[in-house]
């Protein structure tokens, strides 16, 4: 008995030692990768209008492209179609380069909406990893509600550095900023774009046709007035009551190029605007006036409402005796008398 018992368990070692061999031996096959994705995206290269005097960026500002991407189509302003700006499909931000800047979507087929928008930022701006979100400077560009807003403009009133956001507007280049919207009915195949970017800005100059006082100190605005947001949706720039600068004193010396002569920029800013020269969309009331070293003012200087309709892409003037009341010229009075020959004859009948 105890010998078939030893048989037994001989066999069943020799078995399992079998099979354990079986399984060591046996290739183990990794479970089949996701199918190559060929087709599936969409790849959006994009570039700004030609600059003559090229980007904003320099050693202290970085130009950050934002492309956001909508499941739907843009172009639906009403109805229940309209696109849901608080749940977007995708957002990316990028820094310009001088390089091909392009960004890639994994889309199925569909129709999809895109908002990319260029700005500018400080070079040292949190870049947030979560969100994938750079900190903004000059603009918010949450797009929460498909809009775009002045930043400076929007919320000085609640921004702790709020002096600063009320008066940095004044002479700030890197407030110029691009954008477009497109539409892409995406089929089965791959599509790449190129995408060239437009202002949304106007910018507003104002020049004084007489020459600038020496002792020129500082100068007051009692109320500047622009367009704050761009709504991609409608594609129309519009205002609100919170958005006006108004009792701000710059230091001259501080923000001016110091010349005295004629017909040269004493200041300017920018606003959004509408994008078509048939807008009537227009600025508020603008206000100023210069303060001297002796302690004396200028007149206050008033561009009504209604006077400025800021078109995207296009430099506004304002142009006038801004500085001083032109100088009267100088001179002998001099009249040259003549006398008609003839006369003209008037007949009365009693």
């Amino acid at each position: 008995m105890e010998t078939k018992r030893h048989f037994l368990r001989l066999a069943l070692a020799t078995v399992m030692t079998a099979f354990f061999a079986a399984c060591s031996s046996t290739e183990v096959i990794d479970p089949p990768k996701e199918h190559e994705k060929i087709g599936e995206t969409i790849t959006l290269t994009i570039a700004q209008p030609d600059l003559p005097s090229g980007t904003r960026a320099d050693n202290t500002h970085l130009l950050r492209y934002t492309v956001v991407a909508y499941n739907g189509d843009i172009s639906i302003t009403s109805g229940n179609q309209v696109i849901n700006f608080s749940e977007p499909l995708e957002r990316q931000e990028i820094i310009a380069s001088d390089d091909t800047n392009s960004v890639t979507f994994q889309v199925e087929p569909g129709t999809y909406s895109f908002i990319i928008i260029g700005d500018y930022i400080p070079n040292d701006a949190k870049y947030d990893s979560n969100t994938k979100h750079y900190e903004d400077k000059y603009y918010n560009t949450s797009l929460d509600d498909g809009k775009i807003y002045m930043r400076s403009f929007y919320d000085f009133k609640t921004n702790s550095d709020k002096d600063s956001m009320r008066t940095c507007c004044i002479n700030e280049d890197h407030y110029e900023c691009f954008a477009e919207t497109i539409v892409i009915k995406k089929e089965e195949e791959e599509v790449i774009k190129d995408v060239t970017l437009q202002r949304i800005v106007s910018k507003i100059s104002f020049v004084s046709t007489t020459a600038a006082p020496a002792n020129i100190e500082e100068i007051k605005f009692s109320s500047i007035d622009y367009l704050c947001h761009y709504d991609f949706l409608s594609k129309t720039a519009g205002t609100q009551a919170s958005n006006k600068v108004t009792s701000t004193v710059l230091k001259w010396n501080n923000y001016y190029a110091q010349s005295n002569k004629p017909n040269e920029v004493l200041f300017y800013f920018y606003s959004l605007a509408n994008p078509n020269t048939t807008s009537t969309t227009s600025l508020g009331e603008i206000g100023f006036q210069f303060h001297f070293e002796d302690g004396t003012t200028s007149k206050e200087h008033t561009i009504k409402d209604r006077t400025i309709i800021p078109i995207a892409n296009y430099k506004i003037t304002v142009k006038g005796a801004l500085l001083s009341d032109p100088i009267p010229i100088k001179g002998p009075i001099t009249l040259n008398l003549s006398t008609d020959n003839d006369w003209t004859d008037s007949e009365i009948n009693p």
